[in-house]
């Protein structure tokens, strides 16, 4: 999720730390940010969990904030096949623009038995394709089979809405309800049938199709 050109995540590192316990990502694995934004997260994870960390981010102007990303869209990822570890998605699944592509990107890239590990949005109401920061907001059932038909077995599913509405109560406080809303390019009613969630999800890369 981005707005005002920033990324920001509910829970923040908090949460972060908790995908890397849910993915059992261990010190010296090699993890690939997707969708890195400015690079807090792995500055984060390689400080405080001693993981060798790449960053990719389709906007080339984070280079200029951090010349360590890697400026590339997540459907093509730059790196060898079977080189990793674990792929992390922290609120940018939902806004890329072909996600089955994108996880089967992660499949290539990803050793046999690696995993993805996902911070995204959900819908507790409807499904939705919104506009603005938001992107694809897919029921917990929508992204468990966006998962499974690109080759993934889901491992955890855990609910951190609580994260959300705490994060979306502060920028209410701070821009007032209607600045809120058309930063996130929405409106309440459209909101409202959505009943947005956040989740954390790990699932595995099977094995290759012989």
């Amino acid at each position: 999720m981005r707005t005002g050109g920033l990324k920001i995540h509910p829970g923040g590192e908090r949460l972060t730390c908790r995908l890397v316990e849910l993915a059992h990502f261990a010190p010296g694995d090699t993890i690939l940010d997707l969708g890195c934004g400015s690079g807090s997260s792995m500055e984060y994870l390689r400080r405080n969990h001693q993981l060798k960390v790449i960053g990719i981010d389709k906007d080339p102007g984070i280079r200029r904030i951090n010349p360590e990303v890697i400026s590339a869209p997540a459907e093509e990822i730059p790196l060898s096949g079977h080189s990793l570890d674990g792929v992390l998605m922290e609120c940018s699944l939902s806004l890329m623009d072909d996600r089955d592509r994108v996880l089967r990107e992660c499949h290539r890239v990803l050793k046999p038995g690696g995993r993805v590990a996902i911070a995204v949005l959900y819908a507790r109401g409807e499904p939705a394709r919104l506009k603005g920061s938001l992107g694809t907001i897919d029921s917990k059932e929508g992204l468990t089979d966006l998962l499974e038909r690109n080759r993934f077995t889901v491992e955890s599913f855990e609910d951190h809405t609580h994260a959300l509405q705490t994060l979306w109560g502060q920028m209410i406080f701070d821009k007032g309800t209607t600045g809120f809303y058309e930063s996130m390019a929405t409106d309440r009613e459209e909101m409202k049938s959505v009943r947005c969630g956040y989740c954390l999800m790990v699932a595995s890369a099977n094995l290759p199709l012989p």
